[in-house]
């Protein structure tokens, strides 16, 4: 839709005469939006912070994207400003990661200081630990002793 409103130059002129006060508030809003949808995206996936391998690739895109890091090559022909950088970081940076956590530092991808208290795997974390589904209590009637065993005279049971 933004492609076809630009290319009427009326559409065009029109823009062109808000001042910037109001383009730079409805770009702090956009980005904003982008921000806290992408945030929102990671809390119901569950994705697990306390796993460096997802907490440091993250940190290293948000830095660098809201930092507005820039990389210019051939003397300022070709840039890449912060969403870019951002994009790159996370994605490199994810990459070494989970090399790092099969081959390298970490152990079941977590540091040495985390390996033995933070679980790993399929395992929830946090509130959602509590069992879903059936128990492993017993549901109607108990066993009952039948008769005595041959070892303690004791009753057994069935």
């Amino acid at each position: 839709m933004a492609i076809c409103f630009g290319c009427i130059p009326k559409f065009g002129a029109l823009i062109s005469t808000l001042p910037a006060g109001v383009l730079g508030g409805a770009g702090t809003i956009l980005y904003g939006l982008i921000a806290v949808l992408g945030g929102r995206i990671w809390v119901e996936n569950r994705v697990n912070f306390s796993n460096p391998v997802n907490l440091i690739p993250c940190a290293i895109g948000l830095v660098a994207g809201a930092g507005n890091y820039t990389l210019i090559f051939d003397h300022g022909n070709v840039s890449f400003n912060g969403i870019a950088m951002g994009a790159f970081g996370v994605i490199i940076a994810y990459q070494l990661m989970r090399w790092l956590s099969k081959y390298g530092v970490f152990h079941d991808g977590q540091p040495a200081a985390f390996a033995n208290t933070v679980p790993t795997g399929a395992e929830p974390v946090g509130p959602t630990a509590e069992p879903v589904g059936p128990t492993a209590e017993p549901v109607g009637p108990t066993a009952e002793p039948v008769g005595p065993t041959a070892e303690t005279g004791s009753p057994t049971v069935a």
